[in-house]
């Protein structure tokens, strides 16, 4: 495949209907258009002989400083504005099928294999009584919980650290923060571990907060209309 081809291909995803901003996401454009599997630092090559890196830079003010290389956002409300402004949520719809069963698995099955009997039924009869009659649990367990951790764990803490020290040491540290702020329950620790990898990794797939927010709150509904028809 001839350089120039490509050049105008990049052109068409920056100009067309993609809309795709930053190499990282032409790269991306590139395969799932075209089929072309490309190297990244070929593209970024490729723009930089076109020149349409420069612009993003010189437009820090207009344009969110998030761009396509995960760097700096500031103020969590762009995370959202991000999303929607550029389009960033088009394909976070079709999840990969790997960790979405991962995360319901362990989600599905860690009172069973995690859990103590003992501690299993302290949990349930801590749970009959503080959701008994608290719909407002029920409505911020399910719903604002997941907004506001996504917000930390992943748009905040999982950006800092893949900026500082890369994918890798962002998902295992921003997974054991997660962990650690769930304290309260030693016995699914290992589990939210989990949890947390695979929301991670959901992030720096779709490149948006949505993709692991929506799992987020899939599951947490899933769970607490599970446990109030079992308790109730």
């Amino acid at each position: 495949m001839s350089d120039e081809q490509i050049k105008e291909w990049l052109m068409e995803g920056m100009e067309g209907e993609a809309y795709a901003y930053g190499y990282r996401k032409l790269t991306v454009f590139l395969r799932r258009t075209y089929g072309l599997c490309i190297n990244k630092k070929k593209v970024y090559r490729l723009c930089k002989e076109m020149d349409i890196l420069r612009p993003q830079r010189q437009k820090r003010d207009s344009y969110p400083k998030k761009l396509a290389r995960n760097r700096i956002i500031t103020g969590s409300n762009q995370l959202f504005e991000t999303d929607i402004k550029y389009g960033y949520i088009e394909k976070t719809a079709s999840f990969s099928s790997s960790p979405f069963w991962t995360y319901m698995t362990v989600r599905s099955l860690r009172i069973i294999w995690v859990c103590p009997v003992r501690q299993r039924m302290r949990v349930v009869r801590y749970n009959r009584h503080y959701l008994n009659g608290n719909y407002l649990e029920q409505i911020r367990f399910p719903f604002f919980v997941p907004i506001t951790e996504e917000i930390i764990f992943r748009g905040l803490i999982y950006k800092y650290l893949c900026r500082k020290y890369g994918f890798g040491i962002a998902t295992i540290g921003s997974a054991l923060i997660f962990t650690m702020a769930h304290f309260f329950v030693p016995m699914l620790w290992a589990a939210l571990f989990i949890m947390g990898c695979c929301l991670a990794y959901l992030f720096k797939t779709y490149q948006s907060i949505f993709a692991p927010l929506s799992l987020h709150i899939l599951t947490n509904s899933i769970n607490i209309i599970a446990l109030s028809w079992i308790l109730f």
